[in-house]
């Protein structure tokens, strides 16, 4: 479904919680989707094809869209993989119809700085 980096590799089908070693804290997560040589038309069509629940995550704390030199990129803020994992569901059959093929990265979030300069960890 989605590729880990930077942390060890466990089995992609357990979505087990990104979880600090030291403190034992969830970690937020950034997935990051990549779309080369594509139109950024296909974005919108995501919205179209999914509906109210591609937008209405909860847990999602950011979602930015950029068109690249050749295409388009996504990155969602997520509060825990698990959230994300069940977001799947949802994101997966309306990229398809959108005529996109989704395979994010995900990356743990080391922090956040908000517009009135609040850092989160």
């Amino acid at each position: 479904m989605y590729r880990r980096c930077c942390r060890p590799k466990v089995d992609p089908s357990s979505f087990e919680t990104l979880i600090d070693p030291l403190f034992g804290e969830t970690w937020m997560i950034a997935a990051v989707f990549e779309f080369p040589n594509e139109s950024v038309d296909k974005y919108e069509k995501v919205f179209e094809a999914g509906g109210t629940p591609v937008t209405d995550q909860p847990k999602r704390l950011h979602h930015v869209c950029y068109r690249t030199e050749n295409g388009f990129t996504v990155v969602d803020i997520w509060a825990d993989e698990q959230s994300f994992a069940a977001f799947g569901e949802v994101i997966g059959p309306a990229t398809q119809r959108a005529g996109l093929d989704a395979r994010p990265t995900v990356y743990p979030v080391q922090g956040i700085i908000s517009q009135d300069g609040r850092r989160s960890k």
